[in-house]
């Protein structure tokens, strides 16, 4: 589903303890496709909760491979190489979006959806979903699909619809998720901040 090929090599050639992971990579490629200017080591690495030795990794690996380069004292800038790995990757990553209307549909305090499409792959993989977002400090995900302009749970639509059920989110869905297709997932990684929900949503993204 993904062309991840760059991204896995990268995150193969681990080190001893590293704290890393594909999700981190990919992370820092959009961070500076997003901001369009140079963004420092320490400001990665504390947007990524990542110590300096392993984000200085991260950066490195990606610079070796010509996916960032720097700009000296002003950080590090995406070059077209990478900015063409990253709109790969948002053919099925569509958007990212903290979330704050959630309510009891999932269990932290902090939420952050996914927007997938190419669906298919995890319509049957809702206990690997949480156990990949577990894995790296998520509480869980919690998977919904957009069908007849509604958001259902995956594997309890006949049970909860959201556009009734929870009002809030549905219309803070429909704000921050504009480009909607039928059979969409919104896949909302929970956890106690917002770092590690977004990692545990992605992580169980990346590994379908």
């Amino acid at each position: 589903m993904f062309k991840l090929e760059k991204l896995n090599e990268l995150n193969e050639r681990k080190g001893p303890g590293h704290l890393f992971s594909i999700v981190h990579f990919y992370l820092v490629l959009k961070y500076l496709s997003d901001e369009r200017k140079p963004i420092g080591r320490y400001n990665l690495g504390k947007r990524l909760k990542l110590g300096g030795g392993s984000v200085r990794t991260v950066i490195n690996r990606l610079s070796d491979e010509n996916l960032i380069r720097s700009e000296g004292r002003k950080g590090h800038i995406i070059t077209p190489k990478g900015q063409n790995v990253l709109d790969q990757i948002s053919k099925t990553i569509i958007e990212i979006n903290p979330l704050d209307k959630v309510g009891n549909l999932t269990v932290s305090k902090k939420n952050v959806g996914c927007q997938v499409r190419d669906s298919k792959d995890f319509l049957n993989s809702s206990l690997k979903l949480r156990d990949e977002a577990i894995k790296v400090g998520a509480s869980g995900v919690t998977t919904l699909i957009y069908k007849n302009q509604d958001f259902l749970i995956l594997g309890m639509e006949e049970e909860f619809d959201i556009k009734n059920d929870h009002k809030e989110l549905y219309e803070e869905l429909l704000n921050k998720f504009k480009n909607l297709e039928s059979n969409d997932l919104i896949i909302i990684g929970t956890a106690q901040s917002e770092i590690l929900a977004k990692m545990g949503s992605l992580s169980a993204i990346f590994s379908q």
